[in-house]
């Protein structure tokens, strides 16, 4: 009979992962009295020693070029970097682990841990890299820190770490024997640590007791998390492909991997994933064993093995120890008697430890800090969170094991839901005109006087409502032959991401080219629905196509005074709106024109929508006497056509007490945020946004007038309600409230207030609170200094230029900016040049802000170094510096570089409004005729 492949390959695997005595026992142990078996594995091994580890090669997707073949050679008194390894403390599945000496900036004992072959170095220091910041921050007790990361001579990836000279936590506690209260006591903080990780962005991904070593300060037992970083720098992935190569890696792991992370090509990984890898450490803790035999899961194949992680329910802790042979020496360990042992877990530890262990990771703990209280709880005699499943519970199992069908089929429901809200909009429209022109037709036959006429009325109402019927059933058609192409059941791999699946349609829609030639009003609406999605995914430039082919569509079937035509040219306009670079005044006039549409076909609630956007439009030119005028005029207009009760007329309402604050009113912003307040309690109890924006702005308006205990109040209410938001929107509302929150607890001096508010967000997403903070400081709120300062806490936070950049160009540019000429502009633009000097268009933007302040010297350097980076001039370097040369009364230059942009613009952007204005402008400066510029 002919061994079994997969046999031979997992036991040459394992084997592969020991030396020496150990191989030799474990091949004894699995091979038994078969030879053959036996002599093959020996063969496999003895092949690999001689030509180096084949097996190993690259993940799909990893370079080709990465080091994958060459062994570890580095060794003690070897130097890699700034390091000087001492001695190998530690070997695993990733890498082997050195203590090393540090000889600069400073001299300490660090860990150096060098990644073994199978990586792609460029991609593990990227990715370690792109987390290097968040990591730094991370400042914890029970967390060693990560301190550097490179690559050695030979190629490899290495991690500098805290030096913990301590052991995996599992064996420090049954060394001591400690007791299940003591175990539980000595847990708590490692759940402190991961919260901490968890509150600055980072997941840990492969928590496992050689993860956390036990350490001794000052003679007491300290737990610290290490490798944090690592192993989403590693970033294993579970292939088809690297399910052999990684074998040996992965089973150091797996015992306490959770069943989102047992899937081939798609590891789902969140923060609930290290609750699972915490709950099996707790459940090792207690039981002395994992939730899953070892020896079953080296014994299975890797399929198999990844199954039962996914599928299979573990036995309780207290089961576990009831069955176990060990149970004596476990119970010996823990200072106990075993049958007090089993009782003593039997109930609420059960309940706790399979709580952080269910399959479905919306009924685990929410976090790690949950998971400590529950515990604390117990330690406590208090009642604990956790109970045991109930009936129903237990029967929802069954379903578990069909969920990758019923999944399958909730995407592809869910994508066509989404996908054809539109359609379904015009085929309930089509049944109502259908039904309108059944009546009309009923009332012809009954008026003989009107017959003809009625009828005649009554054809063309029903046409029209088959003819839309008809679209509405070709776009839902279409929509699911396109959608098609993102099936699940296709391999699209674990990055596949809601923009590829977009991607993939856009494509889909561009090859059904010649099919739409005949169905305009399908293509229309499917455009319109792409456009819309990658916009709300801030895709701006990608929806842009998609809507302005809408728009033109739409024209084309409906012509310009149609409602479906407003709507396009709405949808197109929100979309510039969203880019930083925008024409508001060429979006100022479109929304005008839908708003004149609307208003012709009486369609009031559309025409509130777009008077709103076009006050979003005012405020972000600072224009807060016009958007005073259009945020009164549209309630006036609100209570005319009974809409003041509408979610939109109460947006206008907490928005004219933002303009209001910054006009300097401040009686009159306060009693518009309390009136917001109070119609969101009697009219949207159900919409947290409305009301947490409302409670916002009356923050806003009492930290103005420097009463910053209302403010605050108004600020933890305003969180409270953007929390109760996130399921439909996005994180950055409550970093806006977070924000204020951080700057009254600093102006109060409450600096643990300030530090626990800080832990609120990622560092990322506080970053893009303190950005969005000093785009309304300066706008909307004219306070340009304090938006300089928010500006430089984001920077601090995420190192950039490029909100710095706009800021600077909305001050220098904008003709209704307060700051055109009076410097603020250079403050900006010199955050973005001091943080990013090689980028040429923040240079271009100092200059302008410079030509605008008056400082034409430092204005033409500017711009030249602008040019010279860009190795060569744009249209608007050119009319800036001819503009400046002109003022310096070097008016040959600047002849030289008005002819210059007039080429570049002419050739490249002939009709770039702005560049338009500009090219007035300097022209007007200059006071010549175009054509005698030109001679």
């Amino acid at each position: 009979m002919p061994l079994e492949r997969p046999r031979i390959d997992d036991i040459y695997l394992v084997a592969l992962e020991k030396t020496g005595d150990e191989r030799a026992d474990y091949l004894e142990e699995v091979c038994g009295d078969d030879a053959q078996l036996r002599s093959r594995v020996e063969r496999l091994l003895s092949a690999q020693q001689e030509l180096g580890s084949f097996l190993e090669a690259p993940a799909p997707g990893l370079n080709l070029s990465a080091t994958i073949a060459q062994p570890i050679t580095e060794q003690s008194g070897d130097t890699i970097g700034h390091y000087k390894l001492l001695q190998q403390i530690g070997e695993g599945g990733m890498g082997v682990v050195y203590m090393a000496e540090q000889s600069e900036p400073i001299e300490r004992r660090v860990a150096l841990k060098i990644i073994k072959p199978g990586m792609d170095t460029r991609q593990v220091i990227a990715r370690f890299e792109a987390e290097r910041q968040a990591l730094a921050m991370m400042d914890h007790p029970n967390i060693a820190k990560v301190l550097d990361a490179g690559t050695t001579d030979t190629g490899r990836p290495y991690f500098v770490m805290e030096l913990v000279k301590g052991i995996p936590i599992t064996e420090y506690c049954d060394q001591h024997h400690l007791t299940p209260r003591e175990r539980l006591e000595l847990f708590l903080p490692v759940c402190q640590a991961v919260q901490h990780a968890h509150q600055k962005g980072i997941i840990h991904r492969d928590i496992k007791p050689s993860n956390v070593l036990v350490a001794h300060y000052d003679d007491q037992p300290v737990p610290k998390v290490i490798d944090f970083g690592v192993a989403k720098a590693v970033e294993h992935r579970l292939t088809e492909k690297t399910m052999f190569t990684e074998f040996g890696q992965v089973l150091g792991t797996i015992e306490y991997m959770s069943p989102e992370q047992a899937r081939l090509n798609q590891w789902d990984v969140d923060t609930r994933s290290d609750i699972y890898s915490l709950g099996v450490v707790l459940y090792e803790l207690l039981s002395g064993e994992t939730p899953f035999d070892r020896q079953r899961l080296r014994s299975a194949a890797f399929d198999e093995l990844l199954r039962i992680i996914r599928e299979e329910e573990p036995p309780r802790p207290s089961t576990r120890l009831s069955t176990s042979e060990s149970l004596p020496s476990i119970a010996a360990n823990r200072h106990i008697e075993p049958k007090q042992l089993s009782a003593l877990v039997h109930g609420e530890l059960d309940w706790i430890v399979m709580k952080a262990l269910e399959k479905d990771r919306t009924r685990r703990y929410e976090t790690a800090s949950k998971f400590a209280e529950d515990v604390q709880h117990y330690l406590n005699g208090d009642a604990v969170e956790a109970c045991p499943p109930s009936a129903a519970y237990n029967f929802q199992k069954f379903v578990r094991r069909n969920k990758a069908a019923i999944a399958t089929m909730a995407v592809i429901a869910t994508a066509l839901l989404a996908g054809t809200g539109v359609a379904t909009w015009q085929a309930i429209r089509a049944t109502q005109e259908r039904d309108r022109a059944v009546i009309a037709e009923a009332a012809a036959e009954k008026q003989t006087l009107r017959a003809d006429s009625e009828a005649q009325k009554a054809a063309e109402e029903t046409k029209k409502a088959i003819a839309e019927a008809d679209r509405a059933t070709a776009v839902v058609a279409l929509l699911k032959e396109m959608l098609s192409v993102t099936a699940p059941d296709r391999n699209k791999g674990r990055h596949y991401t809601v923009e590829d699946l977009l991607d993939e349609f856009a494509a889909s829609l561009d090859s059904q080219s010649a099919k739409l030639v005949k169905q305009p009003e399908v293509e229309m609406v499917i455009r319109q629905i792409l456009g819309t999605t990658y916009r709300e995914l801030d895709l701006a430039d990608k929806a842009e196509p998609h809507l302005t082919r809408s728009l033109q569509l739409n024209r084309e079937v409906f012509g310009e005074k149609h409602v479906m035509y407003a709507d396009a040219v709405r949808e197109l306009a929100k979309n510039l709106w969203r880019s930083p670079w925008n024409d508001k005044y060429h979006i100022e006039e479109m929304y005008l024109r839908a708003l004149a549409i609307y208003d012709e076909c009486g369609e009031h609630d559309r025409a509130l929508g777009a008077r709103f956007w076009l006050l979003l439009n005012y405020l972000s030119q600072s224009r807060l006497e016009d958007a005073e005028r259009l945020a009164e005029e549209s309630l006036q207009i609100a209570h005319q056509f009974n809409l003041e009760n509408s979610t939109q007329a109460s947006s206008f309402i907490y928005n004219l007490s933002l303009v209001k604050n910054g006009l300097r009113k401040k009686d009159a912003a306060l009693e518009l945020a309390r009136d917001a307040i109070d119609r969101c309690k009697k009219l949207h109890d159900d919409e947290p946004v409305t009301t947490g924006w409302s409670w916002f702005y009356l923050g806003l308006a009492f930290r103005d007038d420097d009463n910053l205990d209302e403010a605050e109040t108004c600020f933890q209410k305003s969180l409270a309600h953007f929390r109760d938001s996130h399921a439909a929107y996005p994180p950055r509302y409550s970093g806006r409230a977070v924000v204020e929150l951080i700057e009254i607890a600093e102006a109060k001096g409450d600096a643990t207030a300030v530090e626990d508010l800080r832990d609120v967000l990622a560092p990322r997403m506080l970053a893009e609170a303190f950005h969005m903070a000093a785009y309304a400081e300066l706008t909307m709120l004219r306070h340009p200094q304090r938006s300089l300062r928010m500006l430089r806490r984001a920077i601090e936070l995420a190192p950039g230029g490029r909100h710095a950049n706009h800021l600077a160009w909305w001050c220098a540019t904008d003709r209704y900016s307060p700051y055109r000429e009076s410097g603020e502009g250079i403050q900006f633009a010199q955050l973005a040049t001091d943080g990013e000097p090689e980028v040429p268009d923040y240079w271009k933007t100092l200059g302008v802000a410079q030509f605008r302040a008056g400082e034409m010297d430092t204005a033409v350097k500017s711009l030249d170094r602008a040019v010279e980076l860009r190795k060569g001039a744009d249209a608007c370097d050119g009319f800036f510096l001819a503009m400046a040369y002109w003022r310096l009364d070097q008016k040959g230059e600047a002849r030289n570089w008005y002819n210059q942009a007039i080429g570049w613009m002419e050739e490249n952007k002939p009709d770039d409004s702005t560049l338009l204005r500009l090219r007035n402008e300097t022209a007007t400066l200059i006071g010549i005729e175009e054509k005698e510029l030109s001679d």
